[in-house]
């Protein structure tokens, strides 16, 4: 937001131990800022932004929700996926995906 481009700049120290996360269906999220199935992290961000860090197993799926208007980026360290919105887009290993919603 533009009320914070000349905002002094912060650190907030997180240590992997610091990070939640949940298991749901074989999909597994560490939430590093954000939120998503249902925790949240304690991390403080001056514009809304979601920091997920997801581990699927072979042939789970899940939904993450994504407020209107926000754009997402996706980037896959190993095996394929789908994604949907406005449509499918295929993707697999080191395939960096952005999208709007």
């Amino acid at each position: 937001a533009r009320e914070f481009k000349m905002v002094e700049p912060s650190y907030q120290e997180l240590v992997a131990s610091d990070i939640p996360s949940a298991t749901t269906s074989g999909v597994t999220v560490k939430v590093i800022a954000g939120s998503s199935m249902g925790i949240k992290s304690a991390v403080r961000t001056r514009t809304p932004t979601f920091y997920l860090d997801f581990k699927f197993s072979p042939g789970t799926k899940y939904t993450q929700e994504v407020p209107d208007g926000w754009t997402c980026f996706a980037y896959i360290l190993e095996g394929e996926f789908k994604f949907r919105w406005e449509g499918e887009c295929g993707c697999s290993q080191y395939c960096p995906v952005q999208a709007g919603w």
